[in-house]
């Protein structure tokens, strides 16, 4: 019996990992046997051991994760059960499975698998269609006199995960504001989390909330003269700003 973690949402969304390894670690950097691409995971990792059935997640992280709709603070601990969600960031979510699995186990206690490897994968293009492909979209984007550009984020999750998040992440790294930081953070992401759940009342409730937080956390910051966090609080504000006209 193994576990199967996968990132049903989010900027890797349809990576699959098969853990068989008592204990792994989720996050960013090297070292981390669950690697994602989020930049608003910033640099903490999310330690997970295998438990009497189940998978213990402890927060390394500094800012609050939701484990099966429920609040898991830093530092804190809970079991992760099979058919549950954990979402390290407002943008992505990941599912954990018990599945039988064929065959000998891989080195290092983890089997990565991309996108499109699953049960039901696509039809891959041969590398013609890819070199023909490439060929046409740079030759437009040269009769067109403009760069190809990836798409910017639309929802509010994804604009959070990648624009908002990582500076807050960064200001509260450092000075006697942090603390007012932190919890301007974790009020907007609860606000967040709430809007991708669909409950648009309780999502504007703790967008009201949370400009209440950034209010205070600005006060704090200029009080401490910490241009960097003003700056990164500025810009949840704008965030939370525009979400609330949206409702």
């Amino acid at each position: 019996m193994a576990a199967r973690v996968e990132v049903v949402q989010g900027p890797d969304a349809g990576w699959r990992f098969t853990v068989w390894a008592g204990e792994v670690r989720i996050g960013r950097g090297a070292g981390h046997q669950i690697k994602l691409s989020d930049p608003a995971i910033g640099d903490g990792h999310l330690r997970v051991q295998f438990r009497s059935g189940g998978y213990l997640v402890t927060n390394r992280m500094p800012h609050p994760i939701f484990l099966d709709g429920q609040l898991l603070n830093p530092g804190e601990q809970r079991t992760w059960y099979a058919g549950s969600g954990l979402q390290p960031t407002a943008a992505t979510l990941l599912r954990l499975e018990a599945v039988e699995v064929a065959g000998a186990e891989v080195a290092g206690g983890v089997k990565v698998e991309p996108p499109g490897t699953g049960p039901q994968k696509k039809k891959r293009k041969s590398p013609w269609e890819y070199v023909a492909l490439g060929v046409v979209v740079l030759g437009l984007a040269v009769l067109g006199g403009r760069h190809v550009t990836k798409p910017k984020p639309t929802t509010p999750a994804a604009v959070f995960s990648t624009e908002v998040a990582p500076k807050l992440t960064d200001a509260a790294r450092s000075g006697p504001a942090a603390r007012h930081v932190e919890a301007a953070h974790r009020a907007v992401q609860l606000a967040v989390f709430r809007q991708s759940e669909g409950n648009l009342a309780e999502a504007k409730q703790c967008y009201l909330e949370a400009r209440d937080v950034i209010v205070a956390a600005r006060q704090a910051v200029d009080a401490n003269r910490h241009p960097a966090a003003a700056v990164a609080i500025d810009l949840a504000g704008v965030f939370v700003g525009q979400q609330l006209q949206g409702m």
